[in-house]
């Protein structure tokens, strides 16, 4: 096994596995300050467009898009989510 910092590679599994790294997200509500648009703006540009979070982490960015319906084809991917012991870890759409 070979290690590089964080990251520890298994030519075994040809996978890199982090060890030790946080799990952080920003809400919706950040991300509407990062980019300094007032809420109903960043609705109507993002309303009905395929949004991809990566990174996502525990971010509840996504979760707000399909919750107030401004869009349906909205994911989150984060490599550690297969790690997490939650449900739905598979792919929902593969045509993405």
């Amino acid at each position: 096994m070979k290690r590089e910092g964080n990251l520890r590679f298994e030519p075994e599994s040809l996978r890199y596995q982090f060890e030790n790294v946080p799990v952080t997200g920003r809400s919706f509500e950040q991300y509407r300050r990062i980019f300094d648009l007032e809420e109903a703006e960043l609705k109507e540009y993002l309303r009905g467009k395929v949004i991809v979070d990566l990174g996502a982490g525990s971010s509840d960015f996504i979760a707000t898009i399909l919750r107030e319906n401004i869009s349906d084809k909205a994911y989150a991917v984060d490599m550690l989510y297969d790690k997490l012991p939650l449900p739905g870890n598979e792919i929902l759409d593969p045509e993405i």
